[in-house]
């Protein structure tokens, strides 16, 4: 595969470009050793990497991504590394005393901005860095409904909601207005988030009952992130912003006691109330 390399010289952007907001992004343990980590993908995040002389790193993207000849890979400080990519994998490790530097890729689907940080904390080191990313939504086909469902109700514009005739509806969601869903309903088997837009879909975690987080397996049908699987509580999340669904029916304890007396808790608006 031939990589084109380059080198980047920094400019103050400052007052030239102050739309363009970028955050330096942190990454969370995706299991029981904290240097096997996860990072929430957004095109705008800087993400840290603690690396240390003699221990080698490898950023994992996703299956099927790769470095192609249009895209690249530039290091701020090349000479303090060594570093390999195949396919997916990107292997790299410090091979001077002060390497701190920052690394950028373009990829066939996305480009990434890292900061390479020396850690002399060796449980803080990133052995494997993966990302978890955003589901884009697909434009729902209204001309094939599936079969048995039931008319929810008319949204403003006239567009009619369909939803399955065997479902619960009982669902709270609290947080960020953005990544709220339009719908949220179960059909005893799989939990369906209805959004009546296109933008990008939050990604979904079970949370657990020590408020840890479980990856959630999931799929898009049309317009709507369908986990697979019933739970109690999840939390999206979709860059910077986060949100709660609760499952109201039929568990103990419940949700939320109060109903939706909490002001931070708004019932998701199934039949349009």
């Amino acid at each position: 595969m031939k990589l084109k390399a380059f080198f980047l010289c920094l400019f103050s952007l400052f007052g030239l470009m102050p739309a363009l907001t970028m955050a330096q992004s942190y990454p969370q343990s995706a299991g029981l050793d904290n240097r096997v980590q996860v990072f929430n993908y957004s095109p705008n995040d800087v993400y840290v990497i603690n690396t240390k002389a003699g221990h080698a790193s490898l950023i994992q993207l996703e299956e099927g991504e790769f470095i192609h000849d249009d895209g690249g890979v530039g290091m701020g400080l090349a000479d303090s590394w060594n570093i390999a990519v195949k396919g997916n994998n990107i292997f790299f490790k410090p091979v001077s005393p002060m390497p701190d530097t920052n690394l950028l890729l373009v990829t066939n689907k996305r480009t990434y901005a890292f900061v390479l940080t020396t850690s002399y904390d060796s449980n803080s080191l990133s052995y494997i860095a993966r990302f978890n990313y955003p589901v884009v939504a697909k434009v729902s086909d209204t001309s094939v409904l599936p079969e048995y469902v039931v008319k929810s109700h008319t949204l403003e514009d006239g567009r009619e909601i369909y939803i399955d005739a065997d479902f619960n509806k009982n669902y709270l969601y609290r947080g960020a207005e953005s990544i709220k869903p339009t719908n949220v309903w179960d059909n005893g088997r799989f939990t369906y988030l209805k959004y009546d837009h296109s933008n990008d879909l939050p990604v979904a975690y079970r949370v657990l009952p020590d408020n840890s987080e479980m990856l959630v397996n999931s799929h898009i049908e049309n317009d709507t992130l369908v986990l697979q699987e019933i739970g109690t509580v999840y939390r999206l999340r979709l860059g910077n912003e986060v949100g709660e669904i609760g499952n109201q029916y039929n568990r103990k304890p419940k949700f939320n006691v109060n109903g939706t007396s909490d002001k931070t808790w708004q019932r998701v608006d199934i039949q349009g109330q």
